[in-house]
């Protein structure tokens, strides 16, 4: 792995940690518990080698019983591949070895995957002890010695059931969530914390009131009482990216704010929060977003849009 690889995974390990110790999440995360009755977990997406199996409050008994020790099977990493492989838009479902069903939503930052939600571990139709056969085949195969498949199956049947409507309206609050978990990404990048450095602090305050002016490193270095280099240094390691890319993210935060105004035009925009150039504005929006401001804008002004009043016909 290269220096710039393993930088971008710690950045990425960084933004999960905040994402999963957020208070958005875990308000969400409790609700969901009590609401449906399912787990939920949020997995960190450069775990290639991580089951996506939902451990904690609500686990299933039987995914408990076959990973006691949070060992992964080889049946579970290959759901849990199958899983990550259709991630390709903003949900995806499918059966695991077991006959469960399972239900994950890629959690991204701009294009960049970050995390995902996952839950399930559900039956939509009740088991039966003749289907646990086909499953104890898959579990003899993988080493479980036949001793304890009685306690396998028990675990199998106990299997909460789930019916198909029900489920699909879950799967549906999944995709909401996340959606916002995705749009607090941002949020929490450019968020200061109460334990920053108060150099940092400064510097992120001075950022977020100069935003429409250019902001040379030395200015903000110099604000911050620090040397450029030691400044860059530091700045880098408590945000989780370098000082530039800050810079660029905290003017597209104000830039989505612009662009809902519909009578600003893009280029007034780019230039109203600080960007020389039209092409460079659209070269960060989309990198940080995933999509155009103008195709931005479409979607957020389509559906705070009023709807029309009902036409009157005449007479």
């Amino acid at each position: 792995m290269t220096d710039s690889d393993q930088n971008n995974l710690e950045r990425l390990e960084s933004l999960y940690d905040r994402l999963a110790q957020s208070e958005l999440f875990t308000r969400y995360h409790n609700a969901f518990l009590k609401a449906t009755g399912l787990p939920l977990h949020l997995e960190f997406a450069a775990n290639p080698d991580d089951s996506l199996c939902v451990k904690g409050e609500n686990e299933n008994p039987f995914c408990q019983a076959i990973n006691p020790d949070n060992s992964n099977c080889e049946a579970c990493l290959e759901t849990t591949q199958k899983l990550r492989d259709g991630l390709d838009g903003e949900i995806h479902n499918l059966q695991c070895f077991a006959g469960m069903q399972e239900t994950a939503v890629p959690i991204r930052s701009g294009n960049t995957l970050v995390a995902y939600l996952k839950t399930g571990e559900i039956f939509v139709d009740p088991p039966t002890p003749d289907r646990f056969n086909s499953v104890a085949e898959i579990l003899f195969d993988e080493g479980f010695p036949n001793e304890k498949m009685d306690q396998l199956r028990d675990a199998w049947l106990a299997t909460p059931v789930v019916d198909e409507e029900k489920y699909r309206a879950i799967s549906t609050m999944l995709i909401t969530f996340g959606a916002q978990l995705s749009g607090a990404l941002d949020d929490l990048i450019l968020q200061t914390k109460d334990h920053d450095p108060p150099a940092v602090a400064r510097a992120k305050e001075f950022i977020q009131n100069h935003l429409q002016d250019p902001i040379p490193l030395p200015d903000v270095a110099r604000h911050a009482g620090l040397s450029e280099h030691h400044f860059s240094r530091v700045f880098k390691q408590v945000a989780g990216i370098p000082f530039t890319e800050y810079v660029n993210r905290a003017r597209v935060e104000l830039a989505k704010q612009k662009l809902l105004n519909p009578h600003a035009r893009v280029t007034e925009v780019a230039y109203d929060v600080g960007f020389q150039s039209l092409s460079q504005f659209n070269r960060s929006f989309a990198r940080f977003t995933g999509i155009s401001p103008t195709r931005f804008r479409q979607q957020h002004l389509d559906t705070t849009a009023s709807p029309k009043p009902p036409s009157r016909s005449a007479g």
